[in-house]
């Protein structure tokens, strides 16, 4: 899946609202962003896209009500996604319907909602789930698992078609990752489902009003 127009459609299928799009400025700061209605706008969103193909750029997995990036402005949330950090996706209780590579060992997972309709606060408890479940360390105590807050409302994640420039020149090619969907399955699940892989009565406890909300880990 190459085509940015068909990752869109595919994360948000037949719901409406605002896309967040954003992108830093000369000095490296995340500043810069723009709207962009879902579906009406999407020759736009590509355009965008293609336009900063070759810098750090980022979008909301959910769309909003209104041009404001803010938890009470998210309208709609038709994926569950996590910020799979070195975690193996095939790890994952419910494999990924889509897993975007953003460098090296390092992904962002998606799993595409039956319906679009969801609270976005259930799907955001059992994104908290996920990235819980599979928050793990190594012997020195360094992350090897899920990003533990990569789950917020607001979340940023990267555009495929787009680079990841916040590397080492040591990791990659002049500290350049290209960004691309590593593999795609076409799953669907309900909520329901999601919920039962990762225990109905811990996703129903997870408290989803401990992050800020505008996160700050940006991947």
């Amino acid at each position: 899946m190459d085509d940015v127009k068909e990752f869109f459609e595919t994360l948000f299928g037949d719901a409406e609202g605002n896309v967040y799009l954003g992108w830093r400025n000369d000095e490296g700061v995340l500043n810069q962003s723009k709207f962009v209605r879902y579906p009406d706008g999407l020759d736009l969103i590509e355009r965008i896209c293609k336009a900063h193909a070759h810098e750090d750029l980022y979008f909301s997995p959910m769309l909003y009500n209104v041009p404001r990036r803010k938890k009470t402005t998210v309208s709609y949330t038709p994926v569950v996604y996590a910020d799979t950090d070195q975690f193996d996706p095939a790890g994952f209780y419910l494999q990924p319907t889509m897993n975007v590579e953003t460098s090296e060992g390092h992904t962002h997972s998606y799993w595409v909602l039956d319906k679009h309709t969801y609270s976005k606060e259930d799907v955001a408890r059992v994104a908290r789930a996920i990235a819980l479940a599979h928050s793990e360390t190594d012997e020195d105590g360094k992350s090897i698992g899920v990003d533990p807050g990569g789950w917020d409302l607001t979340q940023l994640l990267r555009v495929p078609g787009s680079m990841n420039l916040k590397l080492e020149k040591s990791k990659a090619d002049e500290g350049e990752w290209p960004v691309s969907v590593r593999d795609y399955n076409g799953s669907v699940y309900s909520l329901d489902q999601m919920a039962e892989a990762y225990d109905p009565e811990n996703v129903a406890a997870v408290d989803i009003h401990v992050a800020s909300s505008m996160p700050t880990n940006i991947p």
